[in-house]
């Protein structure tokens, strides 16, 4: 397996682990567990951002390279449903006054990944190989003698070029880190039980990122919480 292939691999067992099968993370147990809550319209939002050493142990991509990961939890009362929705969410840090939505993964990957590699190109590389064999038989009732054969074989590729080196393990690539990033990922769609995951922003250019002030606008109103960053 590729060094590609297998760092796919693992992004994916590691979401599985996370939160089996689904995408996002699992909640905390209570809202509480969260520096910052708050309940409104028969939901409760709670937040932490990711301090620069957590976003370090739990992404394969260097988030810290401009970007905030803040883990989300939507915990909505016994018998409702939530139509949730990553868009419904923006967030403004400290005292800078510019608001923004949360980035999408293809976004982030675009700015941070290398380019895909390309598949390896084997058109117009086909060889035919052929092979005589020489021996000695003994054939039944006393009978030898000496036989002949040919094989052909078809092979693709150039034998006399290498192949390409495995992605340098100093970064990821657009699809890797495209998967990580939404696998992990608040989940989107409508929800009635407890649901967890990441969303992510640009970092401000200047001044603190402390607090941070997440405003959700969903069905059930407007919920704004004030989150403690470092």
């Amino acid at each position: 397996m590729s060094l590609r292939g297998g760092l796919i691999a693992a992004i994916m067992a590691v979401a599985a682990v996370v939160r089996a099968g689904d995408q996002g993370i699992g909640p905390r147990p209570a809202p509480t567990d969260y520096p910052a809550w708050r309940t409104a319209g028969g939901l409760t939002l709670a937040a932490a951002v990711l301090t620069p050493e957590q976003v370090k142990k739990r992404f394969h991509t260097n988030l810290n390279r401009g970007y905030v990961a803040v883990e989300v939890a939507v915990y909505p009362e016994a018998g409702r449903e939530v139509n949730l929705a990553v868009q419904d969410f923006m967030a403004r840090f400290g005292s800078d006054p510019e608001i923004q939505r949360p980035l999408g993964p293809p976004v982030i990957a675009a700015r941070l990944g290398k380019k895909d590699a390309p598949p390896p190109d084997a058109r117009g590389k086909v060889h035919v190989y052929t092979t005589e064999t020489v021996g000695y038989e003994h054939g039944p009732y006393g009978r030898s003698g000496v036989y002949t054969g040919t094989s052909t074989a078809v092979g693709i590729g150039d034998p006399g070029v290498p192949p390409p080196p495995p992605p340098a393990p100093s970064g990821m690539d657009r699809t890797g880190i495209r998967l990580e990033l939404d696998q992990l990922s608040l989940p989107e769609g409508k929800i009635s039980q407890a649901t967890a995951g990441y969303l992510y922003f640009a970092k401000p250019a200047k001044g603190k990122l402390s607090p941070l002030h997440l405003t959700y606008y969903g069905e059930q109103g407007q919920i704004q919480i004030e989150v403690p960053a470092k």
